[in-house]
């Protein structure tokens, strides 16, 4: 998938989630919603049966499919001045002829005489920014969510005419209270909790997952357009806001392609409800309970010095799910040997599976375990090429220790110089350290130290790994370190790719381990898969980087959008960029004055300056639309300009 922000449609962690189809007696509908646009205490009847349509709850991208048909200046009898569309946005009418003014007998329309500025009372607004008929700009405020500006008629509150299924059972709370639903997402195994996994209430049909690899858009991997949605933490836990209330409410767990759906059997309104943690881990058998359950279907090659395949058996995936190759479905893990352990009599080929482009791409992930030295013979130029060619195309691939031939040497796809590396494969003594010099890493850190046996010191976060291996010494490129050691060495990395790609483009990812997941193992796994126990600390670091390496590639997103003066539209003067600077949208010339058309607007005539206040800027610099400098003033501490939007105070994700 394409490293296109989905997280901008999304409310990050404890914040808001979704669900799909009649998985419950009570279809997504519930039992006894309340009226649309109902508030607590408010009673009526919703049809249960309903069918679902096109239709969308949230505040649409464009004012067509919100039931909010936007006017004109002149279906508005305006011809001058800033004014509302009667969907929330602003449309310049223009300035008035030399000697006129806007707005002095009638709001915006040009004029003799003096301009009275209307008020959002006078007009009868409830929400958005309008033009006071005189050149200036009303902030009418916001709505209260779930309802939208516009949704209730042209600067009305409202939650639209689309609000359709489970939208009927949200509800508005007194005060600063909200509909919650709490919980923590864990692995099949219900035993560690899952960082990054997506949380949501659908509000149309789940879709299933495509049958290959596939390079899009993360948000194309999510289905059943959700209604709320939140992303759990380190420690795995979520919060979902303003959830439907009622019976029956369905859930969706996602992670990449591992996705579960559930029945929560009721939500209250306005106050916290938990989620039961046996609902909220993600499958262990594909189609567990539902017929959207999905494992992603992965190809284990077996090592003779890792038995990786035993660290996706610990995770929780059940015994029945490994199997021989065979499409549609016959098991989500299907075994392939190059010298490690076998699955029965008949295990097909390393060669089987890397020789076939069409087959990898039927498979989400391949793990390659370590071969050890002398397993390495099979790495030719064809089948480092096709492995370059399968992640670039949406592919995962994890590979340990010798695996690294799959990329040291792999020249196809620029996987070569995704590391400086070593040259040798000697054993390391120092401990090794988490790298936080990033986001993720700091909330791997925080997940070592509570799941893992990491510790916290003056040095770091440092672990105990056995038998680590100096193969890489550093990172190149845009490449992610997530252990490493003093030496210098580089325990663990991954990239995006293609490599070679912009940032937003990348969809595959591959995962380098200098370190075995556990200790070489040739016993048939069928024989030992259902005794195989608890993972070990070891184990539980690849068990995380595992569910990461499969979820969907985003980069960090940016932390405030600067606005321009088109944006604007401004020709003269200085504005705030909403994120804290300012801009110079130039002079006008003699003898007009900035301000003089309009804020901003070069004219002739009288400018009455705006204030911080009356612009809505709660931080930085900004224009007074008359061509003069203003200061909004800092934001509290932890907050940052830009963070809830342009010219806003907010902290940043």
């Amino acid at each position: 998938m394409k490293n296109v922000d989905f997280r901008a449609r999304l409310v990050p962690v404890l914040t808001v989630a979704l669900i799909p189809w009649g998985c419950s007696p009570g279809g997504l509908n519930g039992s006894e919603p309340p009226d649309k646009g109902a508030s607590v205490g408010d009673t009526g009847d919703v049809d249960a049966s309903a069918e679902w349509d096109s239709g969308t709850p949230l505040p649409p991208d464009d004012d067509s499919e919100s039931g909010c048909t936007p006017k004109s200046c002149a279906e508005l009898g305006a011809s001058c001045g800033p004014i509302d569309d009667g969907c929330g946005k602003f449309i310049d009418c223009g300035g008035c002829p030399d000697g006129q003014a806007c707005g002095v007998e009638q709001p915006n329309v040009c004029g003799v005489g003096e301009c009275t500025p209307k008020t959002c009372d006078d007009l009868g607004f409830e929400c958005g920014q309008q033009g006071d008929g005189c050149a200036s700009i009303l902030d009418c405020g916001s709505c209260p969510h779930p309802e939208f500006c516009g949704g209730g008629g042209p600067n009305k509150c409202g939650r639209g005419v689309n609000c359709e299924n489970l939208c009927k059972q949200q509800v508005t709370c007194p005060g600063a209270d909200t509909t919650r639903l709490k919980g923590i997402v864990y692995n099949p195994a219900g035993t560690l909790p899952l960082y990054g996994a997506l949380v949501y209430v659908p509000n149309a049909p789940l879709e299933h997952f495509p049958d290959e690899v596939r390079c899009g858009a993360c948000e194309d991997e999510v289905s059943g357009k959700p209604l709320v949605v939140a992303t759990t933490n380190h420690k795995g836990e979520f919060t979902l806001e303003d959830v439907p209330i009622g019976y029956d409410i369905p859930l969706v767990i996602q992670l990449g392609r591992w996705r579960r759906v559930v029945t929560i059997p009721k939500v209250e309104a306005c106050v916290d409800n938990q989620a039961p943690a046996e609902l909220t881990r993600l499958p262990r058998k594909h189609k567990e309970s539902s017929e959207f359950d999905n494992i992603p279907r992965m190809a284990m090659v077996t090592g003779s010095a890792d038995a990786l395949e035993r660290m996706i058996a610990k995770a929780g995936i059940d015994c029945s799910e490994f199997k021989h190759p065979s499409f549609p479905d016959n098991g989500r893990v299907h075994f392939y040997q190059r010298n490690g352990a076998p699955l029965g009599a008949g295990t097909p080929s390393q060669s089987t599976l890397l020789d076939d482009p069409a087959r990898m791409a039927k498979y989400d992930m391949i793990l390659l375990a370590c071969p050890s030295s002398t397993g390495n013979t099979e790495a030719n130029d064809t089948r480092r090429k096709n492995i370059a060619d399968y992640t670039a195309a949406g592919g995962r691939l994890f590979t340990t220790h010798y695996g690294y031939t799959w990329i040291k040497d792999n020249a196809h796809g620029s996987f070569n110089g995704t590391a400086t590396w070593s040259g040798t494969q000697s054993i390391l003594s120092s401990p090794p350290t988490v790298n936080q010099s990033h986001p993720k890493g700091v909330d791997f850190a925080n997940w070592l130290i509570d799941n893992a046996g990491a510790v916290a010191s003056g040095t770091g976060v440092t672990l105990s790994i056995d038998d680590q291996k100096h193969d890489a010494r550093s990172v190149n490129g845009d490449s992610v370190s997530w252990i490493q050691t003093a030496k210098p060495s580089v325990l663990h990395y991954t990239f995006d790719t293609p490599v070679s790609a912009p940032a937003n483009e990348r969809c595959g990812r591959v995962l380098f381990s200098g370190f075995h997941v556990s200790a070489a193992a040739s016993a048939d796994f069928g024989t030992v898969c259902s005794t195989l126990g608890s993972p070990s600390a070891q184990e539980k670091v690849l068990q995380f980087m595992m569910f990461d390496l499969a979820s969907c590639a985003l980069p960090e997103p940016p932390s405030c959008t600067p606005l321009s003066c088109d944006d604007y539209g401004y020709e003269c003067g200085p504005a705030g960029d909403g994120c804290g600077g300012l801009l110079d949208c130039g002079t006008c010339t003699a003898p007009a004055v900035c301000g003089g058309n309009g804020p901003g607007k070069c004219g002739g005539g009288q400018c009455t300056p705006r204030t911080c206040q009356q612009q809505g800027i709660e931080c930085g610099e900004a224009g007074d639309g008359c061509g003069k400098k203003i200061d909004c003033g800092d934001c509290p501490e932890g907050q940052t300009c830009g963070g809830a939007g342009p010219g806003k105070c907010g902290g940043i994700r």
